[in-house]
């Protein structure tokens, strides 16, 4: 990733230092939202460079943790179940299953994002590499859903905070819905918002007769991904990582890809929304409907093992 872009990035660089200027507070507003706490102390409200190497945020599997998902693989297969009904009892990790515990609780209690690397995805047929990372991630939550920044703005603009909490922006994706963008519940501050379902993009083009953000929301937007550059964290994939992020805490981009023509100069990126029934934070109200939805066990999933055509956006039945 190159840290000129503009974007929110979870991104093994560590960006360089930005200095982040705010405009003036805006004449009409000023202040926090009522509730919202004066400042964020939260290991969630890290900046990119206190990560001094990948050690911080990368575990490793070793090869006794291969042998035993290896182990595990085999004797889910005997079960003779789908996929998707993969669980922490018929996956059996003894040695890595309390590691990745350790993984899920600073997902959910920590700085929001962790990386399982050292699987080898050509060692696996897609079915078998599907399994497995399900198998995975079932130790950091157990619900899967359907297919188809920070304490300085607090400080110095609490106006635009103010922004962000209104119930007055006009979300495109995955329906038309105003709500706020920032949210404090629960004593959690959560976001949660796409640029493309505010302002469209190339493949997701806004329909002229949903309203336009006005310059307000615009400045806002714009002074998230200030901080966003300016605390960003770049992370250089591997073949056959497992990258796991809070998304209603950590803002995350990914960079453009151009495929190669040699089978390993190929990207295959597969999202998964993930919640844990026990860890999962509260979900404010705005935000319910679509968590409903996502995560109703009655409804099917859609696994795309198999790279899918360009152009071709089945997640994007939900907004982030």
């Amino acid at each position: 990733m190159a840290p000129e872009l503009n974007g929110p990035v979870v991104g093994s660089r560590i960006a360089p230092t930005l200095d982040v200027a705010f405009p003036a507070p805006l004449v009409e507003v000023s202040g926090l939202p009522n509730g919202f706490p004066a400042m964020l102390d939260s290991p969630l409200a890290w900046s990119g460079r206190q990560f001094k190497s990948d050690s911080d945020y990368v575990f490793r599997l070793e090869e006794a943790h291969l042998i035993e998902i290896d182990r595990a693989l085999q004797e889910f297969k005997k079960l003779g179940l789908d996929g998707d009904l993969v669980s922490t009892q018929n996956f059996a990790l003894p040695t890595l299953g309390p590691k990745l515990f350790d993984l899920q609780r600073d997902i959910y209690c920590g700085k929001g994002f962790g990386l399982v690397r050292g699987l080898d995805p050509q060692r696996y047929s897609v079915e078998d590499l599907t399994t497995i990372y399900m198998g995975i991630q079932c130790y950091i939550a157990n619900l899967q859903g359907r297919q188809d920044k920070k304490g300085n703005m607090l400080a110095s603009r609490p106006d635009l905070v103010r922004v962000l909490a209104r119930s007055d922006w006009p979300f495109a994706l995955p329906r038309f819905q105003c709500r706020p963008v920032l949210f404090y519940h629960d004593r959690r501050i959560i976001s949660n918002f796409g640029r493309a379902a505010l302002l469209g993009s190339a493949s997701h083009v806004r329909p002229d007769r949903l309203p336009k953000l006005n310059s307000i929301q615009i400045e806002a937007l714009d002074a998230i991904e200030r901080i966003a550059q300016a605390t960003q964290l770049e992370i250089t994939t591997q073949a056959g990582d497992i990258h796991f992020i809070n998304n209603l805490a950590v803002l995350h981009r990914r960079e453009g890809f151009t495929n190669g023509s040699s089978t390993t100069e190929k990207r295959h990126l597969v999202r998964m929304r993930l919640r844990d029934s026990e860890m999962g934070w509260s979900i404010p109200n705005d935000l319910k409907d679509e968590w409903v939805e996502t995560f109703d066990p009655k409804l099917n999933r859609v696994w795309h093992l198999e790279s899918m055509p360009d152009g071709f956006f089945p997640l994007r039945s939900q907004a982030n």
